[in-house]
């Protein structure tokens, strides 16, 4: 398989039903921090079942990006309190 059609194979199933179950969770938790007068949500893809692969919340991100989002990524320097993390505000 050549490159470009792995990327093409990639980027279609990343896609529609790949992503919109985390999306769904992630619209809620926004939903729900507007209504409480928040302007961003942290771990915007928590509780989403199953837990969404690394290359799924990537797709995800970036789609929430393209429809006006910002999302902010925070590496956590102390691997005892957690792992990285992901901001969306809007």
């Amino acid at each position: 398989m050549r490159a470009e059609e792995a990327r093409r194979l990639t980027e279609k199933n990343l896609r529609g039903p790949v992503i919109d179950g985390i999306l769904k969770v992630a619209y809620e938790r926004i939903k729900n921090a507007a209504k409480d007068g928040k302007s961003s949500v942290n771990h915007p893809f928590y509780d989403a079942y199953p837990s969404p692969s690394p290359e799924a919340v990537e797709a995800a991100l970036t789609h929430l990006k393209s429809i006006g989002y910002k999302v902010t990524h925070h590496t956590n320097t102390d691997p005892e309190r957690g792992s990285d993390w992901d901001r969306v505000s809007w």
